[in-house]
């Protein structure tokens, strides 16, 4: 084969290993191609996770003071025809919250076991807290509003600093995912 190039003209013997680059470089390119657009897929698909994550936590901090601002209502309130409808709205609230929770629970933390944890420990304290929120209003439902405002208050002590670190923690590791995959992009 080498004795066939020596006999060619000078074109012909460049002309064949530049195709054979260009060849190898198309290629190349081509495979770039798709790796790219695989990163850029995962990359939108972790943005839009962890957008709903954000959105998820800031629903829930809403609706937890929406359960205060109801509860502090119900507690205040001494007609039981008021007190059925604020029940009904908080059970509302609650019933946002159980749904939210699963959404911020996922395993696709991008391997913060530290906020599936937090995850985990919220839910429970979210259930403790709304449990004796229901055991604050059932007191105040039968006209104790005493009782209600104390059980209330010492709900509120115990759980509420609890539930707004764990959301601070989770919010923080969402958004050092978003950091890092930025990094990891540049």
């Amino acid at each position: 084969m080498l004795a066939f190039f020596r006999n060619c003209s000078l074109f012909k013997q460049l002309i064949v290993p530049m195709i054979v680059v260009g060849i190898i470089g198309a290629s190349a390119i081509i495979a770039s191609y798709f790796a790219l657009q695989n990163s850029v897929r995962a990359l939108g698909a972790m943005y839009t996770a962890s957008g709903e994550r954000l959105k998820t936590l800031q629903g829930i901090d809403k609706n937890i003071a929406n359960v205060r601002a109801l509860s502090l209502k119900h507690l205040a309130s001494e007609s039981a025809e008021d007190m059925n409808q604020v029940s009904a709205d908080l059970d509302a609230v609650e019933h946002r919250i159980r749904t939210s929770l699963p959404i911020i629970s996922k395993a696709d933390m991008y391997g913060h076991r530290t906020a599936q944890k937090e995850a985990a420990l919220l839910s429970k304290v979210l259930a403790t807290y709304l449990a004796g929120i229901d055991d604050a209003l059932q007191y105040s439902a039968d006209f104790e509003k005493e009782s209600a405002f104390d059980l209330l208050t010492r709900v509120e002590t115990q759980h509420l600093a609890s539930i707004q670190n764990a959301m601070q923690t989770l919010t923080q590791h969402t958004i050092e995912d978003i950091a890092t995959s930025r990094e990891d992009l540049i």
